[in-house]
């Protein structure tokens, strides 16, 4: 398939073999644990200096968290330039996040464009070939719901292994797939996938026939023979097998064991796609793209490249890309290639990197986690970012933090939460409007968390609604407003039904607020409004005296309050349980 290029900023350096020993040498003590010893940013520094793009690339990274030096920005930025000259693909991913967000550079979509281009070019070429680009589990860890997935993913496959070692055949399909290609705790074994995929086979499963075809096409297994493939696909589509006519068609467009025919090879490739099948919607695609089989029509070549892309297919995602990028049956947008190329790139070497960062933070090794977050949350990976951000928020004292004070965690955590908020994560956003209201890593500033909760609001995040119903009710950098803040309370009600208890409470405390508390003098003086005058031209202890039980009422009467209604409706709850009990252990005559 002919796929459109495009040429990425820098080349290669050359390398001296001092750098070589120099870079090993770092790596190696940095594998023993002292990822914060001064002699790890000295062997790297040394390395650079020689031209080793991967130590100038360790040194942006360094440069970043301050391990063995101080917090550089500048610094870092000229390290990644060095290391991405040297086509180092993390150092390249990092600028173009940076120049797609104008940080400490130019925001161009068009730069952004430039540096993803290469990386993401990388991991289509590798995922051309079946199993070459491994699927990494994201997780988040500070729900602890990967855990989980893990145990289930692991109960179900040895539910299915348990079943096709019976004989269920549909079992036997989907072990011979994780054979064929590897994952979820499976070691890549052809020749294990082709007793499966034959066992399977056996029993008139039309799928399985026609992977075996593919085992024969590819000598997956097996020796190769095209002839068996042909007839093994030919058997797949007489049973109405999607995989069967794509490998026919498949056939057809290679000219193995068949004559060369684009117009039959388009044929199968419909029949597979009418199916649902993701590759042939790519080989439609690029058979559109080139007029081969079929008019050349590049907006069906666009919509076919969409569908699969929308499923994930890397292949056609890239060249969807590159069709937006040149305006190839569609309006040229620079934003919709460059979002495509970025989630292409990170499926590649970053995403490895938060593999080995996510099993290091599970086996409780946590500088090795923070490591390898740190570099793939540089590199621009928003889960990386949002992890990165949770680990540096626990205050972990590793050897990389062994110095830091409170304000270096509650900084460093607000500034990878802001990096993921930048990328639409509506969670990092609601910590960062948490930063700066409770002034974490920040200088408090109540107007910037009220615009951040606003922005997190227009997402519908219940946290963001309530806090706002918060703000309203109590006048904190917003003018006292009652209904406000009752409809921000409905509003986060209806965004999650996990927020149904606290906002009938809530609601509860904000009657008691409206229709109670103006009656008692000295409350309506807590709640009241006062201008700035006023405050100032008063006594200093009523000044003093107000603040008292204004901090009082906002931080303890509120959740005593809400503790007394959560009481009060749990004894109801409780009483009418009773009550139902008692009407049927005794019906009525």
């Amino acid at each position: 398939m002919a796929a459109a290029t495009l040429a990425v900023a820098g080349g290669s350096s050359s390398v001296t073999n001092d750098a070589r020993s120099t870079l090993v040498a770092a790596e190696a003590m940095e594998e023993a644990g002292g990822y914060a010893d001064p002699n790890v940013g000295k062997l790297y520094a040394a390395a650079a200096e020689h031209g080793s793009a991967e130590a100038h690339w360790e040194m942006a990274v360094q440069s970043t968290l301050g391990w063995t030096a101080d917090w550089d920005e500048e610094k870092a930025l000229v390290h990644l330039y060095f290391a991405s000259s040297g086509n180092h693909t993390l150092a390249q991913m990092a600028l173009g996040f940076r120049h797609l967000h104008g940080l400490g550079v130019p925001k161009s979509c068009a730069t952004a464009v430039l540096y993803y281009s290469e990386p993401a070019k990388s991991v289509a070429e590798r995922s051309a070939v079946p199993g070459n680009v491994k699927r990494v589990e994201r997780f988040r860890i500070d729900t602890g719901y990967g855990r989980k997935m893990v145990d289930r993913q692991e109960e179900v496959v040895e539910y299915y292994r348990y079943s096709a070692d019976l004989g269920d055949t549909a079992a036997q399909l989907v072990i011979g797939y994780l054979f064929n290609e590897g994952g979820a705790g499976f070691e890549k074994d052809r020749k294990k996938a082709f007793e499966y995929f034959r066992k399977a086979a056996e029993k008139g499963e039309p799928d399985a026939v026609a992977q075996l075809g593919h085992m024969y096409a590819n000598g997956f297994g097996v020796d190769k023979d095209l002839d068996k493939a042909v007839q093994l696909f030919q058997e797949a589509i007489n049973d109405g097998s999607a995989s069967g006519s794509y490998g026919m068609g498949y056939m057809y467009l290679a000219g193995e064991g068949v004559e060369l025919d684009h117009s039959r090879a388009y044929q199968n490739f419909k029949v597979a796609a009418d199916k649902k099948h993701l590759e042939s919607h790519f080989h439609l695609g690029v058979l559109h793209l080139l007029g081969q089989g079929c008019r050349k029509d590049t907006a069906k070549a666009l919509r076919y490249f969409n569908i699969a892309a929308q499923h994930g297919h890397t292949l056609s995602m890239y060249n969807l890309a590159m069709m937006y990028l040149k305006g190839h049956g569609t309006v040229p947008s620079c934003n919709s290639a460059l979002s495509i190329l970025k989630s292409v790139a990170e499926q590649g070497e970053v995403s490895e990197a938060l593999a080995t960062a996510y099993k290091s933070f599970n086996n409780r090794h946590f500088d090795k986690a923070m490591v390898w977050y740190s570099r793939a949350a540089l590199a621009g990976f928003e889960l990386a970012q949002i992890n990165l951000a949770w680990l540096l928020a626990q205050r972990k004292r590793t050897k990389i933090t062994a110095k830091w004070t409170k304000d270096d965690f509650g900084r460093e955590a607000l500034k990878f939460h802001h990096l993921a908020a930048m990328q639409g994560n509506v969670a990092s956003l609601l910590e960062t409007g948490d930063s700066f209201y409770y002034g974490k890593g920040v200088e408090q500033n109540i107007d910037k968390s009220l615009e951040v909760y606003m922005q997190a609001g227009r997402s519908n995040h219940p946290q963001a609604l309530f806090n706002l119903g918060m703000m309203y009710e109590h006048a904190i950098g917003v003018d006292k407003d009652f209904h406000m803040a009752r409809r921000y309370y409905d509003m986060s009600a209806h965004a999650s039904e996990e927020a149904a208890v606290p906002v009938k409470l809530a609601l509860a405390k904000l009657w008691i607020h409206m229709h109670i508390v103006p009656y008692f003098g000295n409350w309506t003086r807590i709640f009241g409004q006062k201008s700035a005058s006023e405050v100032a031209g008063g006594p200093l202890h009523a000044n003093y005296v107000s603040r008292v039980a204004e901090r009082f009422f906002l931080q303890d009467t509120d959740t005593f309050i809400m503790a007394v209604l959560a009481v009060v409706l749990a004894a109801l709850l409780l009483e009418r349980a009773r009550r139902r009990t008692l009407v049927a252990g005794n019906p009525a005559p």
